[in-house]
């Protein structure tokens, strides 16, 4: 059973300890395969924890458009996202919460909500099936990380994360970006936009 569940165990066959992380810390582009066979099985999100990457919970949209499918990965690991001990998370708390009260038809996945506060405590919130940002990657390996507030004129800041460029440990490196209430054609591919680089947070004594 140990075997089963640590890296590199089972022969390489385990689903226990897994990424959805590229080698570069990228978060990862989900094999259309996989998404046609969750989409079979009824399966339209998975929520895991494990690999870090940040302050809140990794959000990967993904999509299968010859079968007009796709799923949602929430990946809420939020080890190692700040350089404030002892637990190196800083403030870092955060909530996956499933409403299932409306389901009443098949397809209807119900709404999947996240919520908590970033390394520095700044708090955040925002619903999965309503925001058009979280999940998305912009230009320079920023990956739109949580929906800090609500704008205005419709659109909204939002919080960043990218992985250290040196690839070291879990490093990473946090920004913010004000986007538009509507996200262009995925088509299109990374937008955009200006973004303020915030801080950085580097645990020296961990190296992957």
């Amino acid at each position: 059973m140990l075997d089963y569940g640590v890296n590199g165990g089972a022969q390489g066959q385990s689903i226990v300890y897994a990424t959805w992380q590229e080698p570069l810390k990228v978060p990862a582009v989900v094999d259309e395969r996989v998404i046609k066979y969750l989409n079979q099985s009824g399966i339209d999100r998975v929520i895991s924890g494990h690999q870090p990457y940040g302050d809140a919970p990794m959000v990967i949209r993904a999509s299968a458009p010859s079968s007009n499918g796709g799923i949602d990965v929430i990946s809420a690991d939020t080890s190692w996202c700040s350089e404030e001990g002892p637990n190196y998370r800083g403030k870092a708390v955060s909530e996956v919460y499933l409403d299932l009260t409306d389901i009443g038809h098949v397809g209807d996945k119900g709404r999947a909500y996240v919520h908590g506060a970033r390394e520095d405590g700044t708090e955040y919130g925002y619903c999965i099936d309503e925001d058009p940002w979280v999940g998305t990657l912009l230009t320079d390996r920023w990956w739109v990380h949580t929906r800090l507030e609500d704008s205005t004129c419709g659109g909204g800041l939002y919080g960043l994360c990218r992985a250290a460029e040196d690839g070291r440990g879990f490093a990473v490196e946090y920004g913010e970006v004000r986007l538009p209430a509507t996200r262009p054609a995925a088509s299109q591919g990374p937008e955009a936009f200006h973004v303020v680089h915030k801080a950085s947070a580097d645990t020296p004594h961990v190296r992957g």
